[in-house]
C-alpha cells in the first residue's frame, strides 16, 4: 500500500475520519512481514496444530481454514467498534490485524494453563482440558432420549442410528 501512496498514514491525513484496516499474515513488522500467510502455515506456526487431533504422533490441522475465518471475524468486529467508536469521537483509527496473533488467540486454554501451571499443551482430541465429562463417549438410550426431546422441540426428523451404537 505504500508504494501506491495508499498507507494508513497518507490516508489518515487526508481524511482524519477514515477507518483503515490492514489484515496481514504476520503483522507489518517483525521479520516474517514480507513472507506469505496460508491458513495452515499459521495454525502450524501459531501451535494449533500441536493441540488438534488425538496424537502427539502428528501435527493435525483444524477442519476448516479457521485461521482466515478467525482473522475475518476480528477484522469485522475491530471495523465495526471503530464505526461506534468514530461516532462518539468523531476521529477514525487505524487497525493492524495478523492472522498469526488472531490464531494464537484462539490458544486461550493452552496458553493460560502454561503460563499459570506449567502444564505444556498436547492434543486432546474431543476432550476438553478442564471440563468433565466432555468428551466423545460411546452411548445409544441417553443420546436418543435426547434427539427425541430435540426431534419433538424443532420438528425436524427423527434419525437414531444403530450402527452407532456400540455393543
Amino acid at each position: 500500500m505504500h508504494k501506491l501512496d495508499l498507507s494508513a498514514e497518507s490516508l489518515c491525513q487526508r481524511n482524519p475520519r477514515l477507518i483503515y484496516a490492514a489484515l496481514s499474515g504476520f503483522g507489518h513488522a517483525g521479520s516474517h512481514t514480507d513472507r506469505a500467510a496460508y491458513d495452515v502455515v499459521v495454525q502450524a506456526l501459531s501451535g494449533l496444530m500441536s493441540i488438534t487431533g488425538s496424537s502427539a504422533d502428528e501435527p493435525v490441522r483444524v477442519g476448516t481454514s479457521i485461521s482466515d475465518i478467525l482473522t475475518g471475524i476480528f477484522g469485522a468486529v475491530a471495523i465495526v467498534s471503530a464505526v461506534h467508536g468514530r461516532t462518539e469521537s468523531g476521529q477514525g483509527t487505524v487497525i493492524d490485524l495478523a492472522m498469526l496473533d488472531c490464531t494464537v488467540a484462539a490458544l486461550e486454554n493452552a496458553i493460560s494453563r502454561f503460563a499459570t501451571a506449567g502444564v505444556a499443551p498436547e492434543p486432546l482430541g474431543t476432550r476438553h482440558p478442564s471440563i468433565t465429562p466432555f468428551q466423545a463417549f460411546p452411548d445409544g438410550r441417553c443420546a436418543d432420549r435426547h434427539r427425541r426431546r430435540q426431534r419433538h422441540t424443532v420438528g425436524g426428523p427423527l434419525r437414531l442410528s444403530r450402527a452407532r451404537r456400540p455393543g
